[in-house]
C-alpha cells in the first residue's frame, strides 16, 4: 500500500495525489487501460551505475547510446478507508550525452520527470548534479528526483545528508537506491507518486537518466 514517507511530501502534495489517482480502470484481461504516460529521463556521470538502474526498473539492458523501455505500475493507496488503485505506465530513458547531446535536450524539454543519479563512492558526481548537469540541461523547473546510488555497500563517500541538502536547494526529491527487491520497488513507487502528480507536461511522458 502506497504511504508518503514524513516530510517527502507537502500535505497539498499528497492531496493532489489522491485526487488523482483514483481513475485506473482494469480491462478483462487483468491489464490497466487508458492509464498515463508519463517519460522519465535518467542523467548522471558515466560511473554512477545510470545503466544498471535502468535495467532494474525496467527490467531491459542499458547497453546501448539511447535507451528507451516502459514500465507498468499499480499504485496502490487508502483514502478514508477505502482501498484505490491506479495505473501508470513510465517510460524510461537513459541516453548519452555524447554525441547524443541535441536527442537528449529535446527528450528532456518533452520529459515529465528528471532522474539525477550520483554515486556514494563519488563526491565529484554529486558536485556535477549542481556543476554541469542543472545549468546544462535543466534550465526550466522540471520536476526533479536525486538518485544515490549505493548499491555496492561500501562506506561512502558522499553521505546522504549531503545529498538531501542540495535536492532540497533544487526542490527535487531525493532517494536511496540499494541493489534489493525491496529498494528497487519502493524508489519505483515513489518515482510513479511524483511523476502522477507532475503537471510539467501534458504529453504522453518518459523518464531520462543521466
Amino acid at each position: 500500500m502506497i504511504g508518503f514517507q514524513e516530510n517527502s511530501f507537502s500535505k497539498s502534495f499528497q492531496d493532489d495525489f489522491y485526487r488523482r489517482a483514483s481513475t485506473g480502470t482494469l480491462s478483462k484481461s487483468g491489464k490497466a487501460k487508458n492509464f498515463p504516460k508519463k517519460d522519465i529521463c535518467l542523467l548522471g556521470d558515466v560511473t554512477v551505475g545510470k545503466s544498471f538502474i535502468f535495467e532494474k526498473f525496467t527490467g531491459k539492458k542499458g547497453d546501448s547510446d539511447i535507451n528507451a523501455a516502459e514500465t507498468q505500475m499499480t499504485l496502490t493507496y487508502s483514502e478514508h478507508g477505502n482501498i484505490h488503485w491506479k495505473y501508470l505506465a513510465a517510460k524510461f530513458w537513459d541516453i548519452k550525452p555524447y554525441p547524443y547531446e541535441a536527442i537528449l535536450k529535446d527528450k528532456i524539454s518533452n520529459c515529465h520527470l528528471i532522474i539525477i543519479v550520483y554515486s556514494s563512492q563519488n563526491r565529484e558526481s554529486l558536485e556535477s548534479i549542481e556543476n554541469y548537469w542543472i545549468p546544462a540541461y535543466l534550465s526550466e523547473k522540471i520536476p526533479k528526483i536525486f538518485i544515490r546510488n549505493t548499491r555496492n555497500r561500501l562506506k561512502p563517500h558522499v553521505s546522504e545528508q549531503q545529498g538531501k541538502s542540495l535536492a532540497k536547494k533544487y526542490n527535487a526529491l531525493h532517494l536511496e537506491f540499494f541493489n534489493d527487491e525491496e529498494t528497487i520497488q519502493n524508489c519505483l513507487r515513489e518515482i510513479g507518486i511524483f511523476a502522477l502528480c507532475s503537471k510539467k507536461r501534458e504529453k504522453s511522458s518518459s523518464c531520462c537518466l543521466m
